[in-house]
């Protein structure tokens, strides 16, 4: 993730540019890890979750069921810890930004860690399109790797709790071990056609395979489910891109 200086300057740039000013001082440092460096944020909708503040997205849960995760931003990342409860059965927790009037080719992007205490099957994170904000209704399109197998899948959704079987899900490929980076990459290529991507390093993409699903999405997000069950689950997003 991006490095910063411990120390923030509260003081208001001054008038020469040709000096060194606070927002210099207070800003990324450019080099190290360049895969994690922020992007040129074309639509104004990235979030380098380096502000500790979720302003900016939409929670969607299943009534009664928020307290069951917590969405913490914290340290440059977004944790979901889902620590009690037992949600339905492919219910989502999901957060999502509102994309206005852009349409295909949108590519989203963001990389996931897990971790589980029991080592949980079905502990899944991920990113999605969706055509709607509300809990019950509209379609969505859910690309989630998780370990059963371990699988990478791109499932067509209805209501953010049915995993909708036509035209079915499309699994492919296989997820890296528990607390390692794995970045995902949701593209919007053209009406009605979704493509998945993986890559160890934010640099060098694999393609998983294309979906159709008749749906034109209005929201873009992440998302986290434990799959119906109660087993304690934790996974970080490491930073969210909107191309």
């Amino acid at each position: 993730m991006p490095i910063r200086h411990a120390f923030n300057s509260p003081m208001s740039d001054g008038g020469d540019p040709n000096l060194l000013q606070p927002s210099n001082w207070n800003d990324h440092h450019v080099g190290g890890d360049r895969l994690w460096a922020p992007g040129s944020d074309p639509y104004g909708l990235d979030d380098e979750f380096d502000d500790e503040t979720l302003s900016g997205w939409t929670r969607v849960d299943a009534a009664g069921t928020a307290g069951h995760l917590t969405w913490t931003e914290t340290a440059d990342a977004v944790s979901a810890a889902h620590l009690s409860g037992t949600d339905g059965d492919k219910y989502l927790h999901v957060l999502l930004k509102s994309i206005g009037a852009h349409s295909h080719p949108l590519t989203i992007q963001t990389a996931v860690r897990f971790w589980s205490l029991y080592g949980a099957n079905y502990q899944m994170l991920g990113l999605l399109f969706a055509d709607g904000n509300t809990h019950g209704a509209g379609k969505q399109i859910v690309y989630m790797p998780f370990m059963s197998g371990p699988m990478i899948s791109l499932r067509p959704y209805i209501n953010f709790s049915v995993d909708n079987q036509s035209p079915g899900n499309l699994n492919s490929g296989t997820q890296p071990s528990y607390g390692h980076a794995m970045h995902l990459k949701l593209v919007w290529s053209a009406a009605n056609t979704f493509d998945m991507y993986t890559s160890p390093n934010g640099v060098d993409w694999l393609n998983h395979g294309q979906r159709v699903y008749s749906m034109t999405p209005t929201h873009i997000g992440i998302l986290y489910s434990n799959w119906g069950t109660s087993t304690p689950g934790v996974g970080t997003y490491e930073y969210f891109r909107v191309y």
